[in-house]
């Protein structure tokens, strides 16, 4: 991919961004109702979830991509008892709203200990299977990870998200000490970066602005 086209890309990224800013007071009220003049059904977010909820284990972590305002589908999701975290790129209407919510340094060191649990998984053999992950085993599970942290602490430091990381070693040792370099180069990048913080929820008008994740309580 050429300069000129991660241009093109984050022109297009932006166009969508200041699209979603602009119509968001407009498109959903702070209680999640669409707007009057929407023909939206809201009601079909609740079975989706329900869906989902249903293959998940009680308190299980959630990351809600694309989380929009967090309503309904983010807090529907909360209402199951799920940890949710939310990540969105619009100024607006980010779905980590809230007082007393994770803050960055939480989040980060909440990381730092999921990263840290999965490490020490590989001390284990690395051809054992990994339950709901298809034919894979620990060792491509690793190497996943690590690659998807590459690629997306390249998204924050060099916004474009067409990085290919290497494959990930075979020998334990080395896939063990290139896993933790993945964490730590993506910790890194996300370090000091803000989550925005305001937003629609029971305490708060909808306001603000940055990008980030956080929290979502009801």
């Amino acid at each position: 991919m050429t300069s000129d086209d991660r241009a093109r890309q984050a022109r297009q990224r932006d166009l969508v961004r200041r699209g979603y800013d602009t119509i968001s007071m407009a498109y959903r009220g702070d209680d999640g109702q669409a707007n009057a003049s929407s023909a939206e059904d809201l009601s079909r977010y609740a079975g989706w979830v329900a869906e989902l909820a249903g293959l998940l284990q009680a308190g299980a972590r959630v990351v809600d991509l694309g989380c929009g305002a967090g309503i309904p589908a983010t807090r529907e999701l909360t209402g199951h008892g799920l940890q949710v975290i939310g990540v969105d790129f619009s100024a607006v209407q980010p779905g980590c709203v809230g007082s007393g919510l994770m803050d960055s340094a939480a989040y980060l060191a909440h990381l730092r200990r999921e990263f840290g649990a999965f490490e020490a998984c590989l001390a284990g053999a690395l051809s054992a299977p990994v339950e709901h992950c298809g034919h894979w085993t620990l060792y491509d599970l690793a190497g996943h990870l690590g690659q998807g942290n590459m690629w997306a602490a390249v998204a924050v430091t060099d916004k474009h998200g067409d990085y290919e990381a290497p494959a990930a070693p075979r020998d334990r040792a080395s896939l063990t000490r290139w896993f933790r370099g993945t964490c730590g180069t993506l910790l890194g990048a996300w370090t000091g970066i803000r989550p925005a913080v305001r937003g629609p929820s029971p305490l708060r008008p909808r306001s603000g602005s940055g990008n980030g994740a956080g929290a979502w309580k009801p």
